[in-house]
This record gives C-alpha cells, structure tokens and sequence, in this order.
C-alpha cells in the first residue's frame, strides 16, 4: 500500500493540470470572494455577520441558488485521477509498477479525498481573508455558522471529488467523466426534479423523490439558515445536513464499489506466468523489483510481452526486455520525465 501511495503521489505532481487546476482554483476563488466582499460592505449590516462570511466563502451556494463552482472544479483531480491513465494508456504502466490493484485504486481515492479536503479548505480560508479585508466581521469567523458551513463544503467537496474518480474508472474516457461530473448535477438533476414536480401536481407524492437526488441532498450539508428560510417560502422541504449527507455519501459509495469492482476485473490483464512473481528488471548489474528506489523511471519493463526466457532467480518470472514507453504529451512519471 505504501508503494502505492508513493507512486500516485509522484503521478500526481508530475502532470502539468494539478498545478493548472489549483492555481484556478485558488485564483477565482480569491477574485470572487474578493468581488463578493467588496459588494457586500455597502449592505453589510442588513444580514447576519455570520451568513454574510458564510455566502462570501461558497459565493453564494450557501443560500441554494447557485452550485458550489470550487467543488466542480477540485472534482476535476478525481476525473483525472484515472482519466490520464486511460486517455494516455498509462495504466499499463501503473499496473506494471504496483500490480495489486486494490492497493492502486484505494492510493488513488485516498490522493483524491486528501487533495480534495485541503483544498477546500482553502477556499474557504480565502474566502475569509476576503471577508476580513472589506467587512466588519464582529467575531463571525470564529462563530459555529460559519466553521460549519466550512465543515459541510469540505465533505461535498471530497464526496464529489470521489464521484468524478468513480465516473472516470467506470467509462474510461477522460471527457465523457468530466461531463458526468458537469451534467448529471447541473443538468440531469435538475430536469429529473422538474419532470418530479409536474408529475406531483395532479396529487402525487412523486416530488418527495427530489429530496434524494444525491448532488442536491449533498448540497445541504453546507447550507446556511437562509437557505432554510428561503425553502420554506418556497414551501420545499429538503433533506436536513445529516439526511442530505448520508444520501450523498450512500450514493458515492455505490460508484465507488461499482468501479472498484470493474477495475478488478478488467484493464491491463497481466498474464498469469508474470503475475506469479515479482516483475524484476533487468539490468547488466543485475535484477531490481519493478517500483524500486533503484529502478530507472524512464523506461518501463515490457512484463506483458515474451521477451525472454523466465529468470533462474526469481522463478515464474520473465525477463523483461527495457524499452522506452511511448512518450504522450504532458504526462510523465517519476523521477525521470518521458517528455
């Protein structure tokens, strides 16, 4: 598991589009929350201190009225999280190095649930760094509304981060996950909750299945009290945050399993005279483990071919003959770039 980890920590930070993506990221998050802020000072003193810090942290998604823009975007880590190994056929690669692939797929939720929370939560602390440089916050950033608003888009955030890896390993198309990441909440949800309420107006219950819409039940954990208020003006009675969150975290769960049970079955079959022994290189001063400290990053050992015989030392095995993989554009892995 530890190798694991090291591997997709290292994949990670070698791919141009984390950096891109946090500096996004953090960059509109601190050029909205500084515009929503400066909007806010003229009427400051008409809401709550604390909901104010509250809407200038999610930019307005605490009231319900608009989506949690940071949390579509860091949901991009988990879509690339196996999005690149399939669009660049790396994930040969990744099996060749690390062949237990429960361990891979549980190092590559782990990476994206902890890349996920902490960037929420920097978001929100952006948001209030913003807060503190226009508005009279009057204690509001140490208060339980705000830290729980902080607290409920940090899980969101995860969860949703977990649906975009989930998405991408069940399709194994890059693009076609990151537009289930953008369309089944923003689109499909919400055409589903539509059709819902129409089909409700003749007398039916048929609206109560609205409040189990997962994107929608997990968007409660971090509403704010005039997300409640405004609700029941509007006579709608959404899932509370614990039932939101449990619905979300219920229907994370399922896509989790659903494409931890594919990955185990299919992508990158390893024959079974490989799989029966460690994969080793061969090097003119001797053999080294695949995936080990020593091992040069920069070439890959072609374990899926026959290209020689088995090695006396380590029996079952073949010889792998070194060669250089395939060099996509903008992906490279361990200490030596294959650009």
């Amino acid at each position: 598991m530890t190798a694991a980890l090291r591997y997709e920590w290292r994949r990670l930070w070698s791919i141009r589009s984390t950096y891109w993506l946090i500096g996004i990221t953090f960059g509109l998050q601190l050029a909205g929350t500084l515009l929503a802020a400066m909007g806010t000072s003229a009427v400051e003193n008409v809401f709550d201190a604390a909901e104010t810090v509250s809407q200038i942290i999610t930019l307005g998604a605490a009231t319900g009225l608009s989506p949690l823009f940071t949390a579509y975007i860091i949901a991009m880590f988990g879509v690339f999280c196996f999005g690149h190994e399939y669009r660049y056929g790396m994930i040969r690669a990744t099996l060749t190095a690390v062949p237990d692939r429960r361990a891979v797929f549980a190092a590559k939720a782990l990476i994206t649930a902890l890349l996920a929370a902490v960037m929420s939560v920097g978001c929100s602390l952006i948001g209030m760094f913003s807060s503190l440089l226009f508005l009279d916050t009057r204690g509001a950033l140490s208060s339980d509304t705000v830290w729980y608003v902080v607290l409920g888009a940090a899980l969101f955030t995860v969860l949703f981060g977990l649906c975009g890896m989930a998405f991408a390993a069940l399709v194994r198309n890059q693009t076609g996950a990151l537009a289930m990441v953008l369309l089944v909440p923003l689109v499909a949800e919400n055409i589903i909750a539509l059709i819902l309420r129409i089909v409700s107006q003749d007398g039916g219950d048929a609206v109560e299945l609205a409040k189990v819409l997962p994107f929608d039940a997990g968007a409660q954990m971090y509403a704010s009290s005039f997300a409640d208020e405004l609700n029941r003006f509007l006579g709608y009675d959404p899932l509370g945050a614990v039932g939101g969150g449990l619905v979300f975290t219920a229907f994370t769960a399922l896509l989790v399993a659903g494409a931890f049970a594919l990955f185990l079955t299919r992508d990158a079959r390893v024959p079974a005279a490989v799989s029966q022994g460690p994969l080793v290189n061969r090097t003119p001063h001797g053999t080294q483990p695949v995936g080990s400290a020593n091992m040069p990053w920069g070439v890959l050992l072609d374990a899926m071919g026959s290209a020689g015989p088995p090695l006396t030392s380590s029996p079952g095995c073949r010889s792998g003959v070194v060669r250089p993989w395939p060099r996509p554009a903008g992906v490279f892995y361990g200490r030596q770039s294959f650009l």
